[in-house]
């Protein structure tokens, strides 16, 4: 079967399979009529005909319900399960079913039935199909067996060059925004995945997400009722791809805009309050030792976002056809969510090459934020912080105690190895960071040494209850220890340039370590 079907590929035909379901096909099978056919097609007649009739006649059964028995009744169809020859009357049963067929051929396996044919047009397919259901219907009326209709399957299948890409039905192509709510901002990503990867010739696609923050719990909850799980669905349903061919031509460098001139192009809102207290958690966390203080004491819940899938494309996402389709793709869905601008995210590889296409377009460049996705806009932060400070000692400061070895030292440094790199610009924050607050107690009088020893033995001991940060870090002494710690760092900055050097890795550092959490 498979090998008719790729031949039917390559000829550019169309091929449909019908998996058909026949309801209690066991149970349902008529003693004479199976009787009758064993001696008409197959020649079994006499003795052995009689042996088969004595074994399906004459036998009984009953229902035990907690311990009492109902009266037998006698079992007048149906093969016995669970024995060798089930399988095989079954089959002589349905063994005269191909010869209702006229343009579709059949692969029978126990009760397991399928018939396929191939066309050039979906209109002949179609119409063959349908030929020869009701063809099977008759023959399965005849038979005293009935067909199950919402377990019968029809699958359509061929390449992306035959007439299944030639789909009439556009409103499949935006059915990934029938869960979405208009008038609020949506993320588009999209990455490649590589299908098949253990045979050299690989299958570049392109798959895209679909994402929105949900703001009303109401939404969830209705969203949630109307999912409709179907475990019984066999056919899958081919993507459309049409890609039409773009050149790039001659590069374009963008003329940026204002903000002033769309107020509502970007919204910026800076909350001095929150950024005041991370430093004062993160400068805790040093002080007092302890693991994930921002993680732990951030009450703070993220939002939920509902998550839809796009359609695929069959196609690299590096080329500039396959990009310019992903960008007029994202325009058909802002236009349909009534959005007048959406983020697009992608990855590096992609990323420049999706900006030179948006650059040269005005529609897309008046309507879509490009961006990395948060994994490459980290990777790129910490590649740009080692290329800062790798010649200044970061390089040797991470290959002498040991923490990398000189082999992998530069796939820490370019962010490349992600956990371990994560893991160094750790390491050397907090030491840095605990160094720099030494010195700052180094020049207090002893009186003050003694103060701040006895609050930070303090914080330690109400972490991590509530008085954690009602009485410690939202207390007066914890301001005034900031000031006067920030106060040191920009007077020792001014007299010393190595200092200043090294406190500028610790904010970018610390900068990296508010927004994601991961201290």
């Amino acid at each position: 079967m498979c090998d008719t079907l790729y031949e039917n590929m390559d000829n550019g035909q169309l091929s449909g399979v019908v998996f058909l379901d026949i309801r209690k096909a066991f149970d349902s099978i008529d003693h004479t009529i199976l009787l009758q056919k064993m001696n008409d097609q197959f020649g079994i007649k006499n003795v052995e005909l009689d042996w088969f009739k004595s074994y399906l006649t004459n036998r009984e059964q009953a229902c035990i319900v907690n311990g009492a028995m109902s009266s037998p009744k006698t079992i007048v169809c149906g093969v016995p399960q669970g024995s060798i020859l089930g399988p095989l009357l079954f089959l002589i049963y349905i063994n005269d079913l191909p010869e209702c067929l006229e343009k579709t051929s059949p692969h029978l396996y126990a009760d397991d039935t399928q018939i396929s044919t191939s066309a050039k047009t979906i209109e002949e397919l179609t119409e063959n199909l349908n030929n020869d259901l009701k063809k099977v219907g008759e023959w399965l009326a005849r038979n005293k067996l009935q067909q199950h209709p919402t377990k019968t399957k029809l699958m359509y299948i061929g390449s992306k060059h035959s007439p299944s890409t030639q789909s009439n039905d556009n409103e499949g192509e935006m059915h990934e925004c029938k869960e979405f709510v208009a008038k609020e901002y949506v993320n588009l990503v999209y990455d490649n995945i590589d299908f098949g990867e253990e045979i050299a010739k690989q299958t570049h696609v392109t798959n895209g997400i679909i994402t929105q923050i949900v703001c009303d719990q109401k939404q969830i909850s209705s969203s949630n009722q109307t999912t409709l799980i179907k475990k019984t669905q066999r056919a899958v349903e081919m993507p459309t791809t049409d890609i039409v061919p773009y050149s790039i031509g001659v590069k374009k460098t963008p003329t940026f805009q204002s903000i002033e001139l769309d107020p509502e192009c970007l919204e910026l809102t800076l909350v001095d309050d929150s950024k005041q207290t991370a430093s004062k958690l993160d400068l805790a966390y040093i002080l007092i030792k302890y693991i994930y203080v921002l993680q732990m004491k951030n009450k703070e819940l993220p939002h939920v976002s509902r998550v839809g899938y796009l359609p695929v494309i069959d196609a690299s996402p590096t080329e500039y056809s396959t990009i310019n389709t992903m960008l007029t793709r994202s325009k058909e869905i802002a236009d349909k969510l009534e959005l007048k601008y959406a983020v697009l995210v992608f990855d590096e590889a992609v990323y420049a090459k999706a900006q030179q296409v948006r650059w040269k377009e005005e529609t897309f460049f008046n309507r879509f934020v490009v961006r990395f996705g948060e994994f490459h806009t980290i990777m790129t932060y910490l590649s740009a912080m080692s290329k800062i400070f790798e010649d200044g000692g970061l390089k040797d400061v991470f290959i002498e105690p040991g923490i990398v070895s000189e082999g992998s030292i530069q796939g820490v440094l370019s962010g490349k190895h992600y956990n371990r790199s994560v893991s160094c610009h750790k390491i050397m924050y907090e030491a840095l960071q605990r160094l720099r607050f030494q010195a700052f107690m180094d020049q207090m009088t002893e009186e003050d040494q003694e103060v701040m020893t006895s609050f930070i033995e303090s914080m330690a001991g109400s972490f991590p209850e509530d008085k954690f940060l009602s009485d410690d870090i939202e207390s007066p002494l914890m301001q005034q220890i900031l000031e006067s710690y920030e106060l040191f760092i920009a007077e020792s900055s001014s007299k010393s340039r190595t200092f200043a050097f090294w406190t500028m890795y610790i904010e970018m550092a610390g900068n990296y370590a508010e927004k994601l959490y991961i201290y």
